[in-house]
């Protein structure tokens, strides 16, 4: 849990083993209908959105994929750690692609990586 901006907490939350908290399917009122695999996204290209605490909804496209991680360019800043990365679907839903944890700058800009 990260708080830059006072009452205002940033965090993710990964459920390995079961857990009483209960399932959040949803990001920015957006329902979450697949999760998207590293294969997924080098085939289908989407445009890759995070919703942070600190800097909120932006998005960008992606500039590199592994089997652990994807990069994109997009707009964020300290308390945005444990921000949801997913696409945009053409039904209206969200495909969850990872939680944001680090963020790098070139000479185009800043590029946020997630895992």
């Amino acid at each position: 849990r990260w708080e830059v901006i006072p009452g205002v907490r940033d965090m993710g939350l990964v459920d390995l083993a079961g857990s009483s908290v209960p399932l959040v399917a949803n990001v920015d009122g957006m329902r979450v209908s697949r999760v998207m695999s590293a294969e997924d996204i080098r085939r289908e290209q989407p445009q890759l959105c995070k919703s942070g605490a600190r800097t909120g909804l932006s998005c960008g496209p992606i500039t590199a994929v592994t089997d652990t991680q994807v990069s994109f360019r997009a707009w964020d800043d300290l308390g945005d750690s444990g921000a949801p990365v997913y696409a945009r679907q053409g039904d209206g839903t969200v495909a969850a692609v990872g939680i944001l944890f680090a963020h790098s700058d070139d000479v185009m800009g800043r590029i946020v990586h997630a895992t």
